[in-house]
């Protein structure tokens, strides 16, 4: 919802916010690949994105909890993830800590 908000942790952690609330809603655990450096939230699907130092980009479904896929950018940390809601699955944009920006079409 538009009460949502979303945080990345040193802690390979990634949270979900209740904003009318001030509670966490969920918890997403990576078990591996370090720091989260940046997270993004796709509403029409309510995927939340998040980018690695393992240089992976992850996608766990909001709904359920569940992990849906990772991707491997390349094996550079990824400093930064965005989504282009353009299309019917959108694209993510990857920015990696060598200097490159990736796009992904997740279908």
């Amino acid at each position: 919802t538009k009460q949502e908000a979303i945080s990345g942790g040193e802690d390979g952690t990634v949270r979900v916010w209740c904003l009318e609330k001030g509670v966490q809603k969920f918890l997403f655990i990576q078990d591996y690949g370090g720091p989260i450096y940046s997270v993004a939230i796709y509403p029409a699907n309510r995927i939340v994105v998040a980018g690695s130092a393992d240089g992976y980009v992850r996608f766990w479904d909001l709904n359920s909890g569940m992990l849906l896929c990772a991707i491997n950018t390349g094996g550079t940390a990824v400093l930064g993830v965005a989504i282009n809601p353009s299309g019917p699955l959108g694209q993510i944009l990857a920015a990696g800590a060598d200097g490159y920006v990736r796009v992904f079409n997740p279908r």
